[in-house]
Order: C-alpha cells, then sequence, then structure tokens
C-alpha cells in the first residue's frame, strides 16, 4: 500500500469494500471519479459513523511502474483519509485485474515516461465476506442521461465508455450482471451503494 505494508485480500474480512481501478497520473477521468466516490462515502459515513467504518475504500493502481508507494500516498490523500493505494508487480496488478474482470493497456505519449493507461471504468462495491454485490455508475446523477448505462449491442457511448467496456471476449461484462437479488445484500449494502452512486446501482445477479 502507500505505506510500504503487504496488503491481502483477508486483512478486509468482515468489512464492505469499494474498489475501483485506476492511476494516479490520469489527467481527467480517475480524479473525478475517485472525487465523486468519497464524496458518497463521506456522506454516508457522516449519516451513519458506524457502519460507514466499516467499508474500506480500496484504490488499485493499474500503473505500478510510476505508481509506487511514494507516488500513491499524495494522490490518495487528496480524497479520503481512509482511502487504501495499492500496487505491486506487474504480475500482481495483473492477477487481481483479471479476478475483478478489468482491462487495461498502456497507451504511448509524446515521451516514453508520458504515457496513459485506457482502463476499464468500474467501481465494486464488496461484501464482507470478498463477494461483489454492486457496480457503481461513475456517471453524473443530476443529469437525465445515464452515461454509466451499457451501450446497446456493445457499441460504447458517453463520457468514457472506451475504458468502461473493455472485458475480454467470452468475459461478462460486469455492467450486465443485472438488477437486485433479494436474497443477497443486507440493508447497508443497499444504502452504500445508494449513497455512493447517487442511486443509481446494477446489482448482481
Amino acid at each position: 500500500d502507500q505505506n510500504g505494508k503487504t496488503v491481502s485480500d483477508t486483512d478486509f474480512a468482515g468489512r464492505y469494500r469499494l474498489v475501483y481501478f485506476g492511476y494516479s497520473y490520469c489527467p481527467d477521468i480517475c480524479p473525478v471519479d475517485l472525487q465523486k466516490l468519497m464524496r458518497g462515502l463521506a456522506a454516508f459515513e457522516k449519516s451513519d459513523p458506524a457502519r460507514g467504518a466499516k467499508v474500506a475504500p480500496i484504490f488499485i493502481t493499474v500503473d505500478p511502474e510510476r505508481d509506487t508507494p511514494a507516488a500513491l500516498k499524495p494522490f490518495v490523500s487528496r480524497y479520503h483519509p481512509r482511502l487504501l493505494g495499492l500496487t505491486g508487480t506487474p504480475e500482481q496488478i495483473a492477477a487481481v485485474a483479471k479476478a475483478f474482470v478489468v482491462t487495461y493497456n498502456k497507451v504511448p505519449g509524446s515521451a516514453p515516461d508520458r504515457y496513459l493507461m485506457a482502463h476499464s471504468q468500474l467501481a465494486f462495491l464488496m461484501d464482507p465476506d470478498g463477494k461483489p454485490l454492486a457496480l457503481l455508475p461513475l456517471d453524473d446523477p443530476t443529469t437525465d442521461p445515464d452515461e454509466g448505462a451499457p451501450p446497446a449491442q456493445g457499441v460504447g457511448s458517453g463520457p468514457g465508455a472506451a475504458r468502461r467496456r473493455m472485458a475480454p471476449p467470452g468475459v461478462p461484462d460486469p455492467a450486465t450482471w443485472g438488477n437486485r437479488d433479494p436474497a443477497l445484500p443486507p440493508a447497508a449494502a443497499d444504502e452504500i451503494a445508494a449513497s455512493v452512486a447517487g442511486g443509481r446501482v446494477r446489482r448482481r445477479r
């Protein structure tokens, strides 16, 4: 993490996990997404401090080459005091991204160290057992169009659609997980998701 500590999934047992993949050198999308997500989490913490404390916000870089612990520390501190920034070897990042069906690739820039990272633009709410509960749309809830809606027939639309829809062939896009399963989350998960996502939530079937 940003403090140089080795972290594993078991460290979050018993807590909800709010997980977002991105990179600190992102010029536009990632900072805006994190600001929205952490603002929502802060609102939930304010309304219910006890349950808010049970949500672990996690940022996982897709750019381990530049996102060292030293680079992540000031970045995550801008958004929330408890936001955990995770990095690792390229192999470790690839493994965790695959587990979340998140894809990414390097886009060359004007210089070798000025590249961009194209990546899936998704935020996940995981339950205390580490199982997926919901996808949190990263659109603007104050606008009429749902920028986070799945595109018709696989054709992207809306801001950042190319980054949102990058599931590899044969792997279901998490955005198609569907609507609420009554057997799944407790009411707390609904409140967390609604608070963070501004009321727009896709439930996992």
